[in-house]
Formats: structure tokens, sequence, C-alpha cells
């Protein structure tokens, strides 16, 4: 008589197939958690800069932004907008690339534009977004390049 059951090898081989199904799939699911942590940051971001010029635009009042990167915050005149710990932001200015400080006119609009680098611990570029002004605009362009929100 001749038993059919499963063997060893078989049972390896069914073990490091699931096994390396699941390290695969691990990988790609951790690309795409950090993909949804920057677009919850840069929804975050932009939406906080949006209402704060259109409160600078309604309240026909000065606004100063400044941008702490080492630390990571966003000051808007009184209030603080914590950035996240788990990026880096560097900043595209010549000068400035730690910190620096804009402002919104009484109308709403940006003394000058900016760009904001996020990048993962690993030094990789996850986005950018840039706030372009120009004098013939009367609200700031914002634009994230890197990622679809």
């Amino acid at each position: 008589m001749k038993n059919r059951g499963i063997t060893l090898i078989e049972v390896i081989v069914y073990i490091s197939l699931i096994l390396i199904t699941f390290f695969i799939s691990s990988k790609s699911y951790h690309v795409i958690l950090e993909k949804q942590r920057v677009k919850k940051e840069i929804v975050e971001i932009t939406s906080l800069f949006r209402k704060k010029q259109k409160e600078s635009e309604i309240y026909g009042k000065y606004m100063s932004i400044y941008f702490d990167l080492e630390k990571k915050e966003i000051f808007f005149d009184e209030n603080s907008f914590k950035l996240s710990d788990e990026f880096t932001y560097l900043s595209k200015n010549k000068v400035e690339k730690d910190n620096f400080e804009r402002y919104f006119t009484e109308n709403g609009n940006l003394n000058r534009g900016f760009n904001l680098l996020i990048l993962n611990k690993s030094g990789n570029l996850l986005a950018e977004i840039s706030v372009d002004n120009s004098n013939s605009i009367s609200y700031p362009i914002i634009t994230v390049k890197g990622i679809k929100i």
C-alpha cells in the first residue's frame, strides 16, 4: 500500500512560498503607508495655508508666516502648526535653507513664493510643495509635485 501524505519537502516549499509572498507584500505595504502619510501632511499644510490666507484677506490684516524647519514648525502670527516628525523638511530657497519668513498682505497675497521639500528618513524626496506668487496673480498658486492628491 502506498501512503499519500504530505512530505517534509512539500511543507518546506509551501512555507517558503508563503514567506516570500509576505515579504514582497509587506515592503509594498510600507511604501503605500508612507505615501498616505505624505498625502495627509500635504493636505494639512496646504489647507492651513489657504485658511490663513483667507483670514488675511477677509480681515484685511498683515499676517506673518515663519517656517522653522529645524524644529519642524510653521508659525502664523500667534498660532503654530507642528509638522510631522516622520519626515525631513527642506527649502529650495537660495539663501534661507532651514528657517525663513513670508507674510500675507492685507489683500491676502503673499510677499514671495517658496518651495518646501518633504523627504523620508532615508533622504529620498517624496514631494515638493511650491507656492508661486507673482505680481499679476491675486492669490498664490500652490502646486504639489511628486504625489497625487
